[in-house]
């Protein structure tokens, strides 16, 4: 992936605490295993990642993204992990953060980010 590429992240409804964009949208849970799931921009554009997303029966206010660079200036590796359900899955590795605290700056960080870069897809633009 290259350093400008986009990475599609899903906005769960409950994440959104009018106008903001919770941090914890931009956090791994601890069944991710410290692994956020995201849509590769390069293969997918955000209204496809939503579409295919919400295709599943799953939940999203829209898409957010940030950028493979922003994501090597917090220290965290991106990688294309495609699955059986998506070919265009990708990851964003936290796992060499240690601790919740700074795994929550972080995801602040990230949030920060899209934020500043608005919604790609839905959110506040439908």
């Amino acid at each position: 992936m290259k350093h400008d590429s986009l990475l599609h992240r899903q906005i769960h409804p409950d994440w959104i605490c009018d106008p903001l964009v919770s941090s914890q949208a931009f956090l791994p849970t601890p069944k991710d295993q410290g692994r956020l799931s995201v849509y590769d921009g390069e293969g997918i554009t955000a209204c496809g990642a939503y579409e295919h997303y919400t295709s599943q029966g799953n939940a999203s206010t829209g898409v957010l993204s940030v950028t493979v660079g922003e994501c090597n200036q917090l220290n965290l590796f991106v990688r294309s992990e495609p699955v059986e359900f998506s070919e265009h899955h990708a990851v964003i590795d936290f796992e060499p953060i240690t601790g919740s605290r700074a795994r929550r700056r972080i995801a602040k960080k990230l949030r920060d980010f899209a934020a500043s870069r608005g919604w790609q897809f839905g959110g506040n633009t439908a």
